[in-house]
């Protein structure tokens, strides 16, 4: 699954980030999520200037 979901740069430290904060931290998985979906969509709207 990982090999067909990190498919860019911006995904992969995603995911590195999202391993630390859960590990680390006691953050609600929820809260992981919105995030990661959130900067995930400002860095690729950013990105992408058609």
């Amino acid at each position: 699954m990982g090999r067909h979901s990190l498919t860019d740069p911006v995904t992969a430290g995603l995911a590195v980030a999202v391993l630390v904060a859960l590990r680390f931290t006691k953050l609600d998985v929820l809260w992981v999520v919105l995030g990661g979906t959130g900067i995930y969509l400002l860095s690729t709207r950013s990105g992408s200037k058609n």
